[in-house]
């Protein structure tokens, strides 16, 4: 989960009867970014302390998402990224034209280098077969076995 900035400020104001502090902060919504494993990927706008559970029932986790390492009661206390991960065991789950971004990848155990190239043959290419992909330089037979039980092409 990346690390989000939330500030909050407060004024000094004396009085008669002593010193009070006031709070100054008028923003009660947060920003966050949900991608990976949902339907609904993008940025959302929260309330502070709002959990995770109803975030994500917004997001529309995927059939195979990996959850079992979230904290659904969990509070929303920062803006932040969160990203869902897939469920590797459910079979291929990333959709060809769906590649963006080396992650999506990096995180299978394929080589930031060889995500790099696959991702510049999607930018490339809407549609690839699996002869173009191990033709790449760097993907060799079980960097393709991989990408085969990650993408769908």
């Amino acid at each position: 989960m990346a690390v989000g900035l939330f500030s909050i400020s407060l004024s000094l104001t004396l009085d008669q009867r002593g010193t009070y502090l006031k709070s100054a902060n008028k923003s009660k919504t947060l920003k966050i970014k949900i991608s990976g494993a949902v339907n609904n990927p993008g940025e959302f706008e929260v309330n502070f302390g709002e959990k995770l559970y109803s975030i994500l029932k917004r997001a529309g986790p995927k059939h195979n998402a990996n959850l079992s390492k979230l904290d659904f009661d969990s509070k929303i206390l920062k803006n932040s990224e969160i990203y869902i991960p897939y469920d590797l065991n459910k079979g291929a789950f990333l959709k060809w034209k769906e590649l963006n971004n080396i992650n999506q990848l990096t995180l299978y155990g394929i080589t930031k280098s060889t995500a790099q190239k696959v991702l510049k043959l999607r930018k490339d290419n809407e549609s690839i077969t699996w002869q173009q992909l191990e033709s790449l330089k760097g993907v060799g037979q079980a960097t393709l076995k991989k990408l085969q039980n990650i993408l769908i092409i």
